[in-house]
Formats: structure tokens, sequence, C-alpha cells
């Protein structure tokens, strides 16, 4: 089961246009990934929550993609 949530946590993580929920979930994921001995129980539900996050055709707003810095930074003159 932990390698079930890992391979959807890969493939859902690589996805665009993803929605504050869905970030949300996939954080939860990675953090249920991270940790060992965890109960299977609770490995089994951030499963479902991701596939019905993700399967889910009701659509929420859209993280917006962020502008990649270009590194460029203005000097400020000096008095």
């Amino acid at each position: 089961m932990r390698d079930r949530l890992a391979t959807l946590h890969r493939v859902y993580s690589q996805r665009s246009g993803i929605t504050p929920r869905q970030s949300a979930i996939l954080a939860e994921a990675a953090c249920v990934l991270s940790q060992r001995g965890i109960a299977s129980p609770v490995i089994e539900a951030t499963v479902e929550e991701l596939e019905a996050a993700f399967e889910n055709p009701f659509r929420s707003p859209v993280i917006p993609p962020r502008s990649i810095f270009s590194g460029f930074i203005l000097e400020f003159p000096r008095p």
C-alpha cells in the first residue's frame, strides 16, 4: 500500500494546474511517506484522499504559476 501511495504522489505532483486543496493533500501524503512505522489505515485513507482529490470532476481555483526569478537584481543608488 505504501508503494501505491508513493506512486500516486509522484504522478499527481507532476500534474499542472493543481488546486490549493490538491496541494494540501499532496503535502499530507509526503508527510505520511516520510514517516516510518505508520499504521496501514492511515496510508489507506491518504490514498483514498489523493484519488478523490485528483479524480473529482469539480474543479477548485487553480494555483497560478509563479514567474521564474531571472536573477537580475537592481541596485539602489547610494545617497
